[in-house]
């Protein structure tokens, strides 16, 4: 099968990693695309054994060049989501809107602060 991942995280890596392992053909599709004025629809490379394409200017042509038999979109970019409807009358998508590692560690310095904020919220003569 062709899966088109939308992540390039080494953290992110670990599933196409196994589908790759199982004989899938696994191509990484890196957001946002390169905001350049080429004839080629993207340019790509190989890193730790995977196919990234970088689109030039539209993504939908990308893809299109590609032709995968399903997306993964784990990142779900602003050009990606502004053209899903484009990209679901073709392609079976499947959508993950996880959190990255950033946003995790402001959730954990947040989660610190809360309480503080809170006190000092309640603790306040209005």
């Amino acid at each position: 099968m062709k899966i088109l991942w939308t992540s390039t995280l080494k953290e992110k890596r670990f599933i196409p990693r196994k589908l790759h392992d199982r004989g899938h053909d696994v191509t990484v599709l890196c957001v946002p695309p390169l905001d350049i004025d080429q004839k080629e629809h993207f340019f790509e490379n190989e890193v730790d054994g995977f196919r990234h394409i970088y689109p030039t200017g539209n993504i939908v042509n990308a893809i299109e060049e590609i032709d995968p038999d399903i997306i993964v979109m784990h990142i779900l970019h602003p050009k990606l989501a502004d053209n899903i409807a484009r990209i679901r009358a073709k392609y079976p998508v499947v959508i993950r809107a996880g959190i990255n590692s950033t946003e995790l560690m402001m959730m954990d310095g947040f989660r610190h602060e809360l309480p503080k904020i809170l006190n000092l919220l309640t603790s306040v003569d209005h």
